[in-house]
C-alpha cells in the first residue's frame, strides 16, 4: 500500500506540472489573490482536511475491500469571465455511500504554494468554503452520483489547478484523485495610447500603446491610418506595444493607430502627429 500511495502522490505531482504548462500557454494575466488573512485561513483549512483524507486512506487501505477510481474526461477547460464552468470529475465505488467524502481545493495560478478548499461534501452534507468561492460554487449532479461541480460568476482569480478528492472508506485508493485545470480569459481592455520625443523634422518619436488586462496575453499592432495605410513593426513588452519612428519628415505626420487583440476581441486607440519642418531636433 505504501507503494500505491507513493505512486499516487507521484501522479497528482505530475498532473498538476502538465496542466499549469497548459494554463502558461493559454493565459497571461490574472487579478490580485484575496486578503492574507483569508488566504491563511483556507490554508489551514485545506490542511486539516488532507490530514483528514490522508487518515481515511490509511483506514481504506486496512480494509483491501474495493477501491475508489476517480475519472476527469476534459483534463482543461476555459470560459470567459464572468460565465458559469464546468469541472468535470467522475468516480466509480464498490462501497455504501454512507461514508462518502468529496473535496475540491485549487491551487491559484498566481500562488500555487496555497492551496484553498472550493466545496466539499461530508458523508451526506454539502460544506461551502468560507473564502471568494462562497456562494459560486455548486455541484453539478447528486454527489453520491457525480463529483463535477459548476463555478458561477467567475473571476480572472479562479485560474488555476483545481483538485478532486474522492473517499469512500473501505475502499482504497487507485487513484482517487483528479485535476482539472481551468483559464478564465478576458478580452483586453481600452488601450492608452501615447507619444513621446522630438517631433521636428530628423528627430525620432516613439509610439506607445498599453492595455491593464488581457487573457490571453494580447497582440498589438500599430499602423498608420490610410490613405497611407502603413503597417509598423511593432515590439511588444508584457501589456505594451511600441514604435520607434526615426528620421522624421513632412510625410511622417498622419492619424496613427494601435490595435490590440486576443481571441475574445479588439480595441484600439489613437494618436496623431504633426511633424515641424525646418527646426533642428533638440538634442
Amino acid at each position: 500500500m505504501k507503494d500505491m500511495m507513493k505512486a499516487l502522490s507521484v501522479l497528482a505531482v505530475g498532473q498538476q506540472a502538465e496542466v499549469r504548462g497548459q494554463q502558461a500557454e493559454a493565459a497571461g494575466g490574472g487579478a490580485g489573490p484575496a486578503g492574507r488573512g483569508s488566504r491563511q485561513r483556507q490554508q489551514a483549512e485545506v490542511r486539516g482536511q488532507q490530514a483528514e483524507v490522508r487518515g481515511q486512506q490509511a483506514e481504506a487501505a486496512g480494509g483491501g475491500v474495493g477501491a475508489v477510481r476517480v475519472t476527469v474526461n476534459t483534463p482543461s477547460v476555459q470560459v470567459t469571465r464572468g460565465g458559469s464552468v464546468l469541472l468535470p470529475c467522475s468516480f466509480r465505488t464498490s462501497a455504501t455511500l454512507n461514508r462518502l467524502n468529496i473535496i475540491w481545493t485549487v491551487s491559484p495560478l498566481e500562488e500555487p504554494a496555497r492551496p484553498l478548499q472550493v466545496i466539499s461534501y461530508e458523508q451526506g452534507q454539502v460544506v461551502e468554503s468560507l473564502s471568494e468561492y462562497l456562494g459560486r460554487v455548486r455541484f453539478a449532479f447528486q454527489p453520491t452520483h457525480d463529483a463535477s461541480i459548476f463555478i458561477n460568476h467567475t473571476r480572472t482569480s479562479d485560474t488555476g489547478t483545481y483538485q478532486c478528492t474522492v473517499i469512500n472508506p473501505p475502499d482504497g485508493a487507485t487513484p482517487n484523485i483528479g485535476l482539472v485545470g481551468l483559464t478564465v480569459l478576458v478580452p483586453p481592455s481600452s488601450p492608452d495610447c501615447s507619444s513621446e520625443g522630438h517631433s521636428q523634422e530628423g528627430g525620432r518619436i516613439h509610439l506607445r500603446c498599453s492595455v491593464t488586462e488581457g487573457v490571453p496575453t494580447p497582440t498589438f499592432q500599430w499602423e498608420k491610418i490610410p490613405p497611407d495605410g502603413q503597417v509598423l513593426i511593432t515590439s511588444r513588452e508584457d501589456y505594451r506595444g511600441s514604435v520607434t519612428i526615426t528620421n522624421l519628415t513632412a510625410e511622417t505626420s498622419g492619424l496613427y493607430r494601435c490595435t490590440v487583440t486576443n481571441q475574445l476581441g479588439a480595441q484600439s486607440c489613437a494618436v496623431e502627429l504633426h511633424i515641424r519642418v525646418g527646426e533642428r531636433p533638440m538634442v
